[in-house]
């Protein structure tokens, strides 16, 4: 098990000396508020958190903004919440993060195979380039979820991908 300290809502490099001086050595880089979405990232400001890191001597991973709905059915909004995985895994990348958290989203209980087979089709292209990316390393991919996104009745959704290469698993 690892405990990190979970860096936000302010931007996370404020909160770098915080974790070192209170013994976390792991952060979670949390994008979950406007000062660290995705628009404000740049080439600068992930230079300076690779800084921190190696000046605080911590570790880190990557979690995406939650509220993205990855099960998206309707094609605009689907090409959209997609977008917005394969720019995570990108940033991922450039942070040199050792793990990132992406979400599956949720549906409603109607068109229930839809939003299965539509979260699949998303999630496919992200998976592929976390394996271009990460060939050479071992690399955790961590799926967060909703309960609601598990059960459909009270039939539970098996796993139904699994990448041995990023060592994660898709559990819809």
């Amino acid at each position: 098990m690892k405990l990190c300290f979970n860096a936000g809502p302010e931007p996370m490099e404020e909160y770098f000396s915080f974790a070192h001086e209170n013994g976390f050595p792991w952060m979670e880089l949390s994008c979950n508020n406007p000062n660290n979405f995705l628009n404000t990232w740049d080439a600068e400001r992930i230079d300076n958190i690779k800084r921190l890191k190696d000046k605080y001597g911590l570790r880190y991973g990557l979690h995406s903004a939650s509220f993205v709905n990855a099960a998206e059915i309707e094609p605009t909004v689907k090409v959209a919440a997609q977008q917005h995985l394969l720019d995570y895994m990108k940033l991922a990348r450039d942070l040199e993060a050792e793990y990132i958290v992406l979400h599956f989203g949720y549906h409603f209980s109607l068109f229930m195979e839809e939003v299965f087979r539509c979260l699949i089709d998303t999630y496919k292209p992200v998976v592929e380039l976390a394996e271009k990316y990460f060939e050479y390393q071992e690399y955790d991919l961590a799926i967060a979820h909703y309960r609601r996104a598990l059960f459909f009745g009270d039939e539970h959704i098996k796993p139904t991908v699994f990448c041995p290469i990023i060592n994660y698993m898709l559990t819809i």
